[in-house]
C-alpha cells in the first residue's frame, strides 16, 4: 500500500481512492453497550458479556489497530479474546484518546504505567502505558481475522476489511511522513503474510 501526499492536501491511495477529510474522523460515537454499566458487580454473566457488541464504526477502526500496536489474545483456548495497547507515554495523547473508546470495555481497572528496563541498544530508560480488555466474545472475530498459530498475521481479505477510518488509526499507529519524498511510509516489520 503506497500513498502520496500531494501539494493539494490529498491522500492518494490506489486501495481506497478517498481524500484527507476522509482520514480526518477521529471523534465519533461510543459503543452501543457498555460493560461497565455492570461495574458494580464483580463479574459479567456469561450471558452478559454475549450482548456486548461493537459498532461498525468501532469495528472499522480496530481493524487499523490490530494493523498497528493492539493484540487480541486469548489466555486459554476455549475463553474469550481480549484487546491490548501499549504505547510509550511519549505519546501520551493519543493513548488517552485511544482509551476513550474501550474504557467501557476495561472493567475497573484502567491504564497501567511501566517504567522499563534500560534499552540494551541506547541505555535510556523509557516508560510506557497500557490497558487491557475485558475477556469479550466480541473480541473473538478480531483474534480469528489477524492470528494464525499464535501469530499476528494480515488477513488476506484486508482489502475488503481496512476502510479510511481504519486507514487513519493504523496511520496513527505505524505511520510516518517522510519529507524527502514526501510519501506516507506505513511500518509492517511485526507482522506476516503467511
Amino acid at each position: 500500500l503506497e500513498l502520496i501526499f500531494n501539494s493539494d492536501g490529498l491522500f492518494i491511495s490506489e486501495l481506497l481512492n478517498c481524500p484527507v477529510e476522509l482520514f480526518s474522523i477521529f471523534y465519533s460515537s461510543l459503543p452501543p453497550m457498555k460493560p461497565s454499566d455492570k461495574s458494580n458487580s464483580k463479574r459479567l454473566s456469561k450471558s452478559d458479556r454475549k450482548q456486548i457488541k461493537l459498532s461498525d464504526e468501532l469495528k472499522q477502526k480496530l481493524v487499523g489497530w490490530m494493523l498497528g500496536d493492539f493484540r487480541c489474545v486469548k489466555e486459554n483456548k476455549g475463553g474469550n479474546a481480549r484487546l491490548v495497547f501499549s504505547q510509550g507515554t511519549v505519546h501520551q495523547d493519543y493513548f488517552s484518546h485511544v482509551f476513550e473508546f474501550f474504557k467501557d470495555y476495561c472493567g475497573s481497572k484502567g491504564p497501567l504505567l511501566s517504567i522499563n528496563k534500560p534499552d540494551k541498544r541506547t541505555g535510556r530508560i523509557y516508560s510506557s502505558q497500557s490497558f487491557r480488555t475485558l475477556s469479550l466474545p466480541c473480541f473473538n472475530e478480531f483474534n480469528e481475522l489477524f492470528y494464525s498459530g499464535g501469530k499476528k498475521i494480515v488477513p488476506l481479505n484486508i482489502d475488503s476489511l481496512l476502510t479510511p477510518l481504519g486507514l487513519c488509526y493504523w496511520l496513527c499507529d505505524d505511520g510516518s511522513f517522510n519529507k524527502a519524498s514526501q510519501l506516507v511510509v506505513i511500518c509492517t516489520d511485526s507482522v506476516s503474510l503467511e
